[in-house]
């Protein structure tokens, strides 16, 4: 297995880990009441914050595990497995976005609700456009991993 194969699923787990929180953080937030647009803020750093350490530590880690793998660097059948999983994010993430677009033009012309009635539209917009990043990062991963488990 390549250091990048490996890379793939730990950024791929992690990104299972965090949305797991977040979604537990916010269902525990509907149920007691408190859920604004600073708790959402909040989460949103902390997420960001816990998403890039432990990619930092896991990805040292299987470094350090790894060592010649690690070294070795990226072949041509990583380079182009990147390549088909980042094609595969932005086509995603430009959909997502426009469907975003789409939800708050229809929460502000036509009384609409979005996600969360105790959100502003911006709080609505904000957590939006987060899962749209996680979704389009998923789809990234996993066509990565499609394509190892190809072989071509």
């Amino acid at each position: 297995m390549s250091f990048n194969y490996k890379n793939t699923w730990i950024q791929l787990l992690i990104g299972v880990g965090v949305l797991g929180y977040y979604w537990w953080s916010l269902a525990q937030a509907q149920a007691n009441g408190s859920l604004s647009d600073t708790l959402l803020t909040g989460l949103l750093v902390q997420l960001v914050v816990i998403y890039v350490g432990l990619q930092i530590v896991l990805v040292v880690a299987a470094a350090v595990l790894n060592p010649k793998d690690a070294e070795r660097g990226d072949d041509e059948h990583d380079k182009l497995f990147n390549l088909y999983g980042d094609q595969a994010a932005y086509h995603a993430l430009a959909a997502l976005v426009t469907v975003c677009m789409i939800l708050v033009w229809s929460d502000t012309q036509l009384g609409l609700p979005l996600s969360f009635d105790s959100l502003s539209t911006t709080g609505n917009l904000l957590h939006l456009l987060m899962l749209s990043f996680v979704v389009a990062e998923f789809i990234k991963h996993l066509r990565q991993l499609f394509h190892y488990h190809r072989g071509f």
